[in-house]
């Protein structure tokens, strides 16, 4: 049986002490018998949409089947181009002259200062940052020098297309903080691990060269294309 209070009042005039019997209405929540079925579930379970990123080359979306993550900008992997020629690159054999990517061929000619002036003009000088970098496990590769010769022991280069790990340097495979995160050749590196693959002087983002997928200062990388 549920508590009836019971009010109490003093008269202050002579001291009489009245009892009110009137029970008062006690105000108790609504008691649920079922449980409550929610009739609009797509305001809940709906995905995030994550908008894609656009091509550096042609401004169009990048869907994941053929984006490409190199010179921290987003690619189309059929615009990933050489700026004199237009031929497509292959992301292990490519130069980079103050960001300009190259074929090997016409990298020579730009670092020489051979290139015509309708070659050398620049691309334009927004570039457009990928938000969402590769996730690719890769394992470090071994050089050595033998007779004057460099020999590059690589192992495959395995991608994990639509998935997102926890990101670690290509070089040292210890975790890298968006702050300090380098993502080029399809991999990611701390700033400080990008380094020539002969001299181990750490790289200028803009100025580099890429043979074999191993990546080397302008010096070392005349010398390693040369002896090929």
């Amino acid at each position: 049986m549920p508590f009836i209070p019971i009010k109490e009042t003093v008269s202050t005039k002579s001291n009489e002490h009245h009892v009110d019997m009137t029970p008062s209405l006690c105000v108790q929540p609504p008691i649920q018998h079922e449980t409550p079925v929610l009739q609009d579930e797509t305001g809940i379970f709906q995905p995030h949409h994550m908008e894609e990123p656009l091509c550096y080359a042609c401004e169009n979306k990048v869907y994941p089947a053929e984006q490409l993550n190199i010179l921290n900008r987003t690619y189309h992997r059929t615009c990933f181009r050489c700026h004199t020629c237009q031929n497509q690159l292959d992301i292990g054999r490519f130069g980079v002259i103050e960001g300009v990517p190259y074929c090997n061929a016409h990298y020579r000619q730009a670092y020489m200062g051979s290139l015509p002036n309708s070659a050398k003009s620049k691309p334009p000088k927004a570039q457009r940052v990928s938000s969402h970098p590769v996730s690719s496990r890769t394992s470090c590769s071994v050089f050595l020098l033998q007779s004057q010769r460099l020999v590059i022991k690589a192992d495959q280069v395995n991608e994990q297309n639509g998935t997102q790990e926890s990101s670690k340097c290509y070089r040292c495979a210890t975790k890298v903080h968006s702050a300090e995160q380098l993502c080029i050749m399809k991999r990611i590196y701390h700033k400080s691990c990008f380094k020539c693959g002969v001299c181990q002087r750490v790289l200028n983002s803009g100025r580099y060269g890429v043979h074999d997928g191993v990546p080397y200062c302008t010096a070392h990388y005349k010398q390693v294309v040369n002896m090929r």
